[in-house]
C-alpha cells in the first residue's frame, strides 16, 4: 500500500519517508520496535541518576513555561514530581499554550525517553508521554514501543504512521510461511503477530516483549531466516546451472603481468596459473599469488641492518632457487 493512502501521510512527508528507505505501508510495519516501556518499566524520579534514558511516572507541577537555548531554539517546560523527587522534561518546538493544555497541574503522568544532565541536574528531552488517567492518544495502553529514531521524524510522529499502517495494512499482508512444517507449527500469521509487536495488550510480559522471546517475535525472526535461506538455495541453483567461461585469450595479458611483476612464479603458481587458462577451476584455483621471495629478500635486508658490523654470516633458504626443480637451495645472499 502506497504511503500517501495512510492517515496523516500527504506528498510532502511520503517524500521525506523515501529519503529514508520507507517506501511503502510494509515498511513501516517492518520498524520492530527496539524495546517496550510501560508502568512496570518505570523507576523512581530520585534513582535516574546518570541514566542515558528512563522511564518515569509522577504528578504534574507546573507545565508551558516558554524558554529558549542560546540557539535561538525555542522549548516548553514540564515539571513533574512523585514520592523521591523532581524531573524537568522539555518539549522542543512545542508551544507553550498546547503545552500547558495536555499537561494540566495534577495530572499523573509516565514520561519515557533520553535523559541528559544539565547544570548537574537529570532532564528528560522531548520524552513520549501517557497520560494515565486519560490518555489523549487514544491507546490507553500500558506498554507501549519506542522505536529506533528515522531522520526528520520524532518518536510519536514516526509511531503515529506505523499504527496507521497497522490499520490499514497489517491483515493484507501475504503470509509465505509453511505453517504445515516445524519449527512453524503453533505460530500466529503475520498479520497477529504485527499487533501483537506493535500494540502489545496490557497483560503481556514487558520483560518477554523486550527479550524478543514473545510468540510474534518467534514468528517475525523465522520468517526472515526462512527467507535468508530460501534466497541462499535459489542463488545457488542458478550458480550450479551455469558454468563459468575459461579464460582462453589471454596471452597478451599474461605477458604484461608477468612483467610487471617483480618476482618469478613459484611452480606451484605456475601450476594454477594453467588451472585457470584451461577453465578447469577447483580448489588449486584459490591458491595465493603471494610473493614470496620479495618477502624473503625484504626480511634480508632489514636482518642485515641488524646484523651489520656484528662478523656473522647469513644465508636465504629458498625453493626453486637452482633452476625449476623446486628443490631447496641454500645460498649467501647478493
Amino acid at each position: 500500500m502506497e504511503l500517501t493512502r495512510l492517515k496523516g501521510i500527504g506528498p510532502k512527508i511520503a517524500a521525506r519517508l523515501r529519503d529514508t528507505e520507507i517506501r511503502t505501508a510494509a515498511d513501516l510495519l517492518m520498524l520492530v520496535p527496539r524495546r517496550y516501556e510501560g508502568r512496570a518499566a518505570a523507576i523512581p524520579i530520585g534513582e535516574i541518576g546518570t541514566a542515558s534514558s528512563a522511564t518515569v511516572i509522577g504528578t504534574i507541577v507546573g507545565a508551558g513555561t516558554p524558554w529558549r537555548t542560546g540557539r535561538g531554539q525555542r522549548f516548553a517546560q514540564v515539571k513533574l514530581r512523585d514520592d523521591t523527587g523532581e524531573i524537568t522534561a522539555i518539549f522542543f518546538g512545542a508551544p507553550a499554550r498546547g503545552v500547558r493544555q495536555i499537561f494540566t497541574p495534577g495530572r499523573r503522568v509516565q514520561f519515557s525517553g533520553d535523559v541528559k544532565i544539565v547544570k548537574g541536574l537529570p532532564v528528560l528531552q522531548h520524552p513520549d508521554y501517557v497520560l494515565l488517567d486519560a490518555d489523549v492518544r487514544g491507546g490507553g495502553e500500558e506498554i507501549f514501543p519506542v522505536y529506533a529514531r528515522v531522520a526528520g521524524f520524532g518518536r510519536k510522529q514516526l509511531t503515529s504512521f506505523i499504527r496507521a499502517a497497522l490499520d490499514c495494512s497489517a491483515g493484507k499482508l501475504t503470509d509465505a510461511l509453511p505453517y504445515e512444517m516445524e519449527p512453524f507449527a503453533g505460530l500466529p500469521p503475520i498479520g497477529d503477530a504485527l499487533r501483537q509487536i506493535h500494540a502489545p495488550s496490557p497483560d503481556t510480559d514487558i520483560n518477554s516483549l523486550n527479550q524478543f522471546k514473545t510468540p510474534a517475535h518467534r514468528r517475525m525472526i523465522l520468517d526472515e531466516l526462512f527467507f535468508v535461506q530460501l534466497g541462499l538455495l535459489m542463488r545457488r541453483n542458478i550458480g550450479r546451472r551455469g558454468r563459468a567461461e575459461p579464460m582462453r585469450e589471454i596471452g597478451a595479458m599474461e605477458k604484461s603481468v608477468r612483467a610487471a611483476l617483480p618476482y618469478r612464479l613459484t611452480n606451484a603458481q605456475e601450476a594454477v596459473l594453467s588451472r585457470i587458462k584451461s577453465g578447469s577451476g577447483g580448489a588449486a584455483a584459490d591458491a595465493p599469488f603471494a610473493p614470496r621471495r620479495c618477502r624473503v629478500r625484504e626480511n634480508d635486508r632489514r636482518l642485515s641492518r641488524r646484523l651489520h658490523g656484528g662478523g656473522k654470516r647469513r644465508a636465504i633458504r629458498t625453493h626453486g632457487a637452482d633452476g625449476n626443480t623446486g628443490a631447496p637451495a641454500l645460498r649467501e645472499p647478493q
